[in-house]
């Protein structure tokens, strides 16, 4: 199942949308439509989940891509666990101290 992309428009939206206004890619096209750097976001369900996520993206063509990412990897980017941090093993070598006289 696709997600469905939309851009969800900020209250500093550069074009004077109304903040959280939704509009979709075919809206772009249209004439007389002002362009603005508001971001993509999808929504829909993965593995069962359903969920509205922000994509980072301002271009649709980009959005649909980390998407299609989203759907092969068949999670949400907020629900995989995060790497552990490497421990490191071995120990710190410091300079050897000298004194100057």
């Amino acid at each position: 199942m696709a997600l469905q992309l939309c851009r969800r428009h900020r209250k500093e939206c550069e074009a004077g949308r109304l903040e959280d206004f939704k509009s979709g890619q075919f809206e772009v096209g249209r004439r007389g439509w002002k362009r603005c750097a508001c971001l993509v976001h999808a929504s829909g369900s993965i593995a069962g989940k359903f969920k509205r996520q922000s994509t980072w993206e301002t271009d649709f063509e980009a959005a649909h891509t980390v998407a299609a990412d989203w759907l092969a990897a068949r999670c949400w980017p907020s629900d995989k666990p995060h790497a552990e941090p490497e421990t490191v093993s071995a120990p710190i070598h410091h300079p050897a101290q000298t004194t100057v006289s």
